[in-house]
């Protein structure tokens, strides 16, 4: 009887020691994310900061700072090329990012929709990786294509813009200007292209001006366009397109 009660003893005893380094030691942390991307965006007055986490698994999560919910999805990452971002949201967003030579940096837009009690707005997610410049294959990613420009020092503020404007093969278009200091909503419409005149036309709403057409250097095989946004100074943004294969 005395042994079994000192068998008992030892295991209640073990128990507790385990108990007690279990409480010193604390729940464990969660893993560190592989890569993070991180953006702002103002949506009805309010300023929210977003991240995403890529995790081990090929999953990652948008984390938008005041919702409690993050935005899930799975992602995939080309050599030479970047990332393949596949958003678990309302349409299935499928999302390429961008590599910027001059920032050493991935980058991609992202439509947010907080719900119509909060509104909505579109965010800039960047992703510093100077080491992959040695890397970059120069090729286009095929659909959507993309005219892309980076404008140093533009407006009284002196800061930088960008436009990206987004081709995809049902014939929607999507201009998309940042800036640091200024709101550029999104211009969205329709683009077309004329292979004998080798102009692509742009037809946009959200400004008096709605239709663009680019001009084309046959030298360097690549199209440029200026589209104006709806901010004090009228300046239009400026982007190229140069496709990996001449036409």
């Amino acid at each position: 009887m005395r042994k079994k009660t000192s068998v008992i003893s030892v295991m209640l005893c073990l128990v507790c020691v385990a108990v007690f380094a279990a409480a010193c030691t604390g729940p464990a942390e969660p893993a560190k994310p592989l890569f993070t991307f991180t953006g702002s965006v103002e949506i009805s007055g309010k300023e929210y900061d977003v991240t995403l986490n890529g995790k081990e698994d090929n999953n990652f999560e948008l984390v938008i700072s005041g919702i409690p919910v993050p935005l899930e999805g799975k992602y995939e990452f080309v050599s030479g090329k970047g990332y393949i971002l596949d958003f678990y949201d309302a349409g299935d967003t499928s999302i390429k990012t961008r590599y910027s030579e001059t920032k050493k940096e991935f980058y991609f837009y992202y439509d947010l929709n907080l719900g119509s009690a909060i509104g909505g707005g579109t965010v800039r997610m960047s992703l510093k990786d100077e080491g992959f410049l040695t890397e970059y294959d120069h090729e286009d990613w095929g659909w959507p294509f993309q005219f892309y420009g980076e404008i140093p020092g533009v407006l009284i503020s002196g800061n930088d813009c960008t436009l990206t404007v987004i081709c995809n093969p049902d014939g929607s278009a999507y201009a998309i200007g940042s800036s640091p200091m200024i709101s550029l909503p999104a211009r969205s419409g329709t683009w077309e292209y004329d292979a004998e005149t080798k102009v692509y036309t742009f037809d946009l709403a959200g400004h008096t001006q709605t239709v663009y057409t680019s001009t084309y250097d046959e030298e360097t095989n690549t199209w440029t366009v200026s589209i104006h946004f709806d901010f004090s100074i009228m300046w239009p943004l400026t982007a190229t397109y140069t496709p990996a294969i001449p036409e």
